[in-house]
């Protein structure tokens, strides 16, 4: 059987098809996970641009000036309408956020939780409004809601289309005009370095549950939950510093005292991830400490007092953390307060810090408990996003990535106990907890 050469018109033909049919595949499925990149060049300079623009290239990535949005809303409506195809292949990596709440904007929440005993929290009056950047962690909500106050109450009452469960990684480096290229060549001397992807711990932790019990108490959960049984953590890996004064101090065997002068040889001691937890505010990290006021001649009931104490704020930070470079996982209030560039979290970027977990809120610590056996730690209870966390910079992700695959699974399982009366509260914990550095 003799073949015909087919005809140059025949040729090209059969070329276009074949060249139309992969275009489609390739919308559908797209062949390499992407990474979103957000800035606003009207609040960097030609160096920032150039560290944001190398950074980009390490990806396959889409830089986007977002210099002529008005809002985040708008932004998400922006991303969902040409990404879409991205999210439905599962191939969005993440949204590295370059620039405060100030040039890349955030979304506005109302503090307002179904109360553990009944009725509506809406929290102390200065709780809100506060800010998140987790709506753009997954394209489920509908733009409009995005428009309008969000709450959690009614976001699951109204069953407004919304997800309390991320997609993909979420950070945001939240630096000034003129900082970028001094943070960069700080993380890039930190990633040349041979590094274990679980850093040695250094823990200070004061109980802020403030419980008899000491339920919250990390030290504990550190040590004798991920160390004992679950093998996350290796004897030796970790140092424990929990306060030792007040009505709930921390019982657990320690290596020292919740102090400035301790968390300052651990900095000096070498490369560590910080773990704090404490109450906390946008200008400082305290001591806690809760102590009994005595009777007096009106009351002869004994009564208790919350004081803090500063222990790290604005001015000495980057002094007191100046001797080596550091993570901080921090479990303290308002860090991160308006993602702007006047909070403890900014400011630690600024020195030898690399990456923060901060809050934007308070974050809520309903049912914390050390001592819930691992069956029964998702039901609300925030320890189980420090398992989740730890156990996968176990299995090897970065520090970002087990933030997000901690927080989906955290989400998830609140989601699965509604009848826990203290799951938007946690929920909250979801929405306020942020990743400020790179992917």
């Amino acid at each position: 059987m003799k073949f015909r050469k087919p005809t140059q018109r025949q040729f090209f033909l059969t070329l276009s098809f074949f060249c139309f049919i992969l275009a489609i595949l390739t919308f559908i499925c797209p062949p390499e996970s992407l990474l979103i990149v957000l800035y606003n060049s009207r609040y960097i300079n030609k160096e920032d641009f150039l560290v944001i623009k190398n950074y980009a290239k390490r990806y396959n990535s889409n830089i986007i000036d977002v210099k002529d949005f008005k809002s985040a809303a708008d932004i998400y409506h922006f991303l969902k309408q040409n990404f879409s195809r991205y999210a439905v292949a599962n191939k969005i990596k993440g949204v590295q956020i370059f620039g405060t709440a100030k040039s890349v904007p955030s979304f506005k929440f109302e503090f307002k939780c179904l109360h553990v005993e009944g009725g509506i929290d809406y929290g102390l009056w200065y709780w809100s409004p506060f800010i998140s950047d987790f709506c753009y962690s997954n394209f489920a909500a509908d733009a409009s809601t995005l428009h309008q106050k969000m709450n959690i109450y009614d976001i699951i009452n109204e069953k407004k289309q919304f997800s309390f469960i991320p997609q993909w990684q979420i950070a945001r480096l939240p630096l000034k005009r003129g900082e970028y290229t001094k943070y960069i060549q700080k993380y890039n001397d930190f990633k040349a370095k041979a590094l274990p992807n679980i850093l040695p711990i250094s823990a200070f932790v004061c109980s802020i549950a403030e419980k008899p019990g000491n339920p919250d108490d990390l030290c504990c959960f550190l040590k004798e939950r991920l160390d004992k049984e679950c093998s996350l953590l290796a004897p030796g890996s970790y140092r424990l510093f929990g306060n030792s004064e007040g009505i709930f101090a921390i019982t657990s065997k320690c290596d020292g005292d919740y102090s400035r002068e301790n968390i300052e040889k651990e900095n000096k001691s070498g490369i560590r991830n910080i773990v704090i937890m404490t109450h906390g505010r946008k200008n400082r990290v305290t001591h806690s400490v809760t102590i009994e006021k005595p009777k007096t001649e009106k009351s002869s009931l004994t009564t208790q007092k919350l004081v803090l104490r500063n222990f790290l704020n604005l001015q000495d930070v980057n002094t007191v953390l100046k001797h080596n470079y550091y993570t901080l996982t921090a479990w303290s209030c308002w860090l991160a307060r308006d993602l702007d560039s006047h909070n403890m979290a900014h400011e630690i970027l600024t020195g030898q810090c690399i990456d923060v977990l901060g809050a934007t809120c308070i974050l809520a610590n309903n049912d914390f408990n050390k001592d819930a056996p691992l069956e029964k730690l998702e039901d609300s209870n925030p320890f189980f996003f420090f398992l989740e966390f730890f156990k996968n910079l176990d299995i090897g992700y970065s520090r970002c990535e087990s933030f997000f695959r901690a927080k989906a699974s955290y989400a998830s399982a609140l989601l699965n106990h509604t009848s826990n009366g203290n799951y938007q509260y946690n929920l909250h914990n979801v929405l306020v907890h942020h990743f400020l550095g790179l992917i």
